[in-house]
């Protein structure tokens, strides 16, 4: 049996986001390939499955037609279809089919090679069966990759500076994070009111705001200081001169 790695290219998915994937598919048009051992059907790089025109053993023409499918316990779509080896229908996962009939490692194949099986992009749930959301792989990469964390997918409340991705909508990115507190301790450090600044940043408590002026910012004063302090006059044109505003918001960063 053929030998194929994994390694030979790299996953699409690699980087891309759910949306990323989606729209990949939606735009292209859809391309139907044939499997050895199933000479009856063509499947479809957008995860349809359809039987071809034929003529079964009574002499009657079958028109050709797209298959229904169902999702089983595990999440996954699946199919019957007759296998020419078997003679008989028999019930396919269709993720690992569609990986067969269009990944470029796999053409020619009617089965996966030993230790290798389909690994699912983040375009889920299981049942898009798309090129672009599937990937041959071992099943410690299968285990590795239900165990790891979530793809970000939305994008940071300075996605337009920074361009990264968030877990939680209107959040920002930790490189953003960390820039709010090396500003907020500068803020801080030039007498402005620690509430004042939490306000600057978009935040309607101070905790958060004052941890992160400690952790990046380096700030050594206490909370209950910064929240007791107020600006002189000099200080306020130095504030207003860096940017800070006493209104709901945030900042640019």
């Amino acid at each position: 049996m053929m030998t194929v790695s994994n390694g030979q290219i790299e996953p699409y998915w690699f980087g891309k986001t759910a949306t990323e994937i989606r729209n990949a598919v939606d735009v292209r048009a859809e391309r139907w390939a044939a499997i050895p051992g199933y000479s009856r059907y063509e499947w479809s790089d957008k995860g349809r499955i359809r039987a071809l025109e034929r003529t079964d053993d009574r002499g009657r023409r079958l028109a050709a037609r797209v298959l229904k499918t169902r999702v089983n316990n595990a999440g996954y779509e699946i199919t019957g279809v007759v296998s020419d080896a078997a003679g008989k229908q028999v019930t396919v996962a269709v993720a690992p089919m569609v990986v067969l009939a269009h990944h470029p490692a796999f053409r020619g194949l009617d089965r996966f090679p030993d230790g290798l099986e389909t690994r699912h992009g983040p375009a889920g749930p299981l049942l898009n069966a798309y090129p672009e959301n599937l990937w041959p792989g071992t099943k410690k990469e299968n285990a590795a990759d239900k165990d790891a964390p979530p793809e970000p997918q939305h994008e940071c409340r300075n996605h337009a500076l920074c361009g990264n991705l968030v877990h939680t909508p209107g959040r920002r990115c930790v490189t953003c994070t960390a820039a709010v507190g090396r500003e907020a301790a500068q803020l801080l450090a030039a007498g402005a009111n620690l509430m004042a600044v939490a306000e600057h940043f978009g935040y309607k408590t101070p905790d958060w705001v004052f941890k992160l002026a400690v952790q990046h910012g380096g700030y050594e004063g206490t909370k209950a200081e910064a929240l007791a302090q107020h600006p002189g006059m000099v200080q306020r044109v130095r504030l207003r001169a860096a940017g800070l505003r006493l209104t709901q918001g945030g900042s640019s960063r």
